[in-house]
């Protein structure tokens, strides 16, 4: 990894630590009292932004910290290193190779389809580790996974478009002097839209 691919994975760990801990996380759905998680934001970020290496880094911060919030909470199924650590490295992952395939059509698109992707690969494989694990019944997780799969799938998306769109202000405060990588992928659809800068 380049500096600045240290840097995406550095800014973004810290920012999945302190939504874990700070209860910052996790938003409440006033017209049900439900809540919806925004932890995996910074994991997806990491993918799309670093490539799947960086993705992987920042999800491994992700599930190591989740599970220790979870043992302090004393929440057991989230403290289970297979409930919490697998699923989580491969959401960064994930989001990193749908971006690459999805960037052809577009940078804002290939962004949403990788947030997706990432929600899902979240939301199922935690859900899915739970019920083998014995933790959770299997109506049980159907009955979480449907509650708050719309909602999370809808923020994450829109979430990680606005992310993307400040890191790339920044990027070009910061590194403007040089070219962008990934900005041919963009201008080859004819979108007129370059994808992130990227670094593996």
């Amino acid at each position: 990894m380049n500096l600045k691919t240290t840097l995406i994975v550095a800014v973004l760990s810290v920012l999945s630590v302190y939504l874990t801990f700070s209860g910052h996380g996790y938003i409440i759905v006033p017209t049900s009292g439900s809540w919806i998680t925004v932890i995996h934001l910074p994991t997806i970020l990491a993918g799309i932004l670093g490539g799947w290496v960086a993705g992987g880094l920042v999800g491994l911060v992700f599930g190591v910290s989740a599970m220790v919030y979870a043992a302090q909470s004393d929440v057991a199924v989230f403290a289970d290193i297979w409930v919490s650590l697998p699923a989580r490295v491969l959401v960064g992952v994930v989001a990193a190779l749908v971006f690459e395939r999805a960037v052809r059509l577009g940078e804002h698109v290939a962004v949403l389809v990788a947030a997706v992707a990432g929600t899902l690969t979240n939301t199922v494989l935690v859900l899915t580790a739970a019920v083998v694990r014995g933790f959770f019944s299997l109506d049980m997780a159907l009955n979480v996974g449907f509650k708050h799969f719309v909602l999370e799938v809808s923020v994450a998306a829109i979430g990680t478009l606005l992310l993307t769109l400040v890191w790339r202000a920044v990027h070009d405060v910061l590194f403007k002097a040089r070219p962008a990588i990934g900005s041919n992928a963009g201008s080859d659809t004819g979108s007129g839209a370059a994808a992130p800068e990227r670094d593996r």
